[in-house]
């Protein structure tokens, strides 16, 4: 379960990537529209508008795949603790 979530979490840190430079370009057109009076504002809103639930999105999926990596350790530990017999003296 660990490995598959850290494959999956690295994946999404890749289109995390690539959305959030999308929305960073995007952002950057509608808070400066003179620097780039060659885009039209309105399709970098539109843009921006649709990138951000798949952003919203993947940012859910990649901290609760981060957060599973994080718990894992502890909960197999505990597993482990459980099925190991008590030493008897």
């Amino acid at each position: 379960m660990y490995l598959k979530a850290k494959k999956l979490h690295r994946f999404l840190v890749f289109i995390m990537s690539l959305l959030g430079l999308v929305m960073m370009l995007t952002g950057g057109v509608m808070k400066y529209p003179q620097l780039f009076s060659f885009i039209d504002p309105l399709a970098a809103r539109r843009l921006h508008n649709t990138v951000s639930t798949f952003f919203s999105i993947t940012l859910f999926l990649m901290a609760t795949s981060g957060l599973t990596m994080y718990l894992y350790p502890a909960y197999q530990k505990r597993q482990l603790k459980k099925r190991s017999p008590t030493p008897v003296s």
